[in-house]
């Protein structure tokens, strides 16, 4: 590469190639130098916008705040800022286990999308283009067409403030005699409950592979004793849990079953996925064999 783009800082000295050419990480510098999780996972920009995307209670004091803090800066490479910063899980593929000579509709059928709908579909195709999470098809390879759909992401909207939320838990309390699980202010007078700003629509994009999954034979996915994980849990005044950002997308379906997993974009022609997308029947088999 014989031209270094004028937004790189000249003291910047990238990463090389096994050839010995540098890598320049296009996102990062679009994005402001923080979205090289895969070249510079500790850079102190991306650490800090880490610790800004992060949100920490207000009941922990300073201390336990700088320990929180501390942890996720150790692990920074931990966390990945856009999908495309997604890591491939090592040798985690999904396979479709369909009959031989199944046959399927190759007809898109998809449903009218609202302009809102198509525009933020089209965004999330250039981004999982770019992302390596589809690519284009000619139509004669595909196997089968799933029509997409559009579900609205849970919690997406308008809804109560934190304050409001702890209020109404305090209002529990106080009904079955126990003291309030909060130290507030009391609530204005005559003030109806505040709610957050609505924020802009999202959807989670899914095709609908209904037809593909109901030949599919599955692998199973036994669960474990719940009632036993349960008794393990209570007691405790902290639970950690772990938010997999995009985590189907870090398994790849397997070459010979990429072809069943397409979709047509109007105006754009036919996708297929590289790595595994939301609706496949069969997905959380091969997602916990991949987390055990």
């Amino acid at each position: 590469m014989d031209h270094i783009p004028a937004c790189m800082p000249v003291d910047t000295e990238p990463p090389l190639a096994p050839n010995g050419d540098p890598i320049w990480d296009v996102n990062a510098l679009l994005e402001g130098n923080v979205f090289t999780r895969h070249t510079d996972p500790f850079l102190p920009e991306r650490v800090a916008r880490i610790l800004e995307e992060v949100t920490i209670g207000a009941s922990l004091s300073d201390v336990e705040r700088e320990q929180i803090n501390a942890l996720l800066a150790e692990f920074a490479d931990c966390f990945a800022l856009s999908v495309g910063k997604v890591r491939h899980a090592d040798k985690a593929v999904h396979q479709l286990n369909i009959p031989a000579d199944t046959k399927f509709n190759v007809k898109p059928r998809q449903r009218p999308l609202t302009p809102p709908q198509c525009q933020y579909l089209n965004a999330k195709i250039d981004k999982m283009l770019e992302a390596g999470i589809i690519v284009q098809v000619h139509p004669s390879q595909v196997k089968a067409v799933s029509p997409t759909t559009l579900a609205q992401k849970a919690h997406e909207g308008a809804s109560l403030t934190l304050q409001e939320l702890q209020h109404r838990v305090n209002d529990e309390c106080e009904c079955t005699g126990m003291a309030s699980a909060f130290e507030l202010p009391p609530r204005p007078e005559g003030v109806p409950p505040e709610h957050q700003p609505v924020a802009p629509q999202k959807w989670r994009i899914c095709q609908n592979f209904n037809e593909v999954n109901k030949v599919t034979e599955v692998a199973p996915m036994p669960q474990g004793d719940i009632r036993a994980k349960q008794r393990r849990l209570s007691g405790h005044r902290y639970l950690s849990v772990f938010d997999f950002a995009a985590g189907f997308h870090a398994l790849e379906i397997d070459e010979v079953s990429q072809p069943y997993t397409a979709f047509y974009v109007e105006g754009r022609s036919y996708f297929w996925y590289i790595r595994m997308p939301f609706g496949l029947t069969g997905m959380p088999s091969s997602f916990s064999y991949m987390m055990g």
